[in-house]
């Protein structure tokens, strides 16, 4: 299910990358058409989220609905999942980024309840 929905997001034009992260910047799972490292990119892009987060907080602005850095060849939207959780989409120059919004926006809830749903069965069986 989880895979299914990081799938469908990458099925955007101009998305080239899906990528879960958790809490320790590792990757939960990944769908890429483009060679990344996404070891780092999951470092990365946790840290910026969480410094994301302190600074709203900090202005008492609240949390951290997503994060969008734009780039010469592209875009990157991080948007908090679940407790702990990142959702990184990388995309092109000519992506729609309202599109992914949108995409993200609806999905969001759908991880979430994946996330929490694994991690109750994983302590069932541990």
């Amino acid at each position: 299910m989880l895979e299914q929905m990081l799938f469908d997001i990458l099925k955007i034009d101009g998305v080239t990358s899906a990528i879960l992260i958790d809490c320790n910047g590792s990757i939960i799972n990944r769908f890429s058409n483009e060679n990344i490292d996404a070891d780092n990119l999951g470092i990365i892009a946790y840290k910026n989220i969480c410094a994301s987060m302190e600074l709203g907080h900090e202005l008492n602005r609240g949390g951290c609905e997503h994060m969008l850095v734009e780039h010469e060849k592209g875009s990157i939207i991080l948007s908090p999942v679940g407790q702990n959780e990142v959702l990184a989409v990388i995309g092109l120059r000519n992506v729609n980024i309202n599109r992914v919004m949108l995409e993200i926006k609806k999905t969001k809830n759908q991880i979430m309840n994946n996330l929490i749903k694994n991690e109750s069965d994983e302590q069932v069986y541990t």
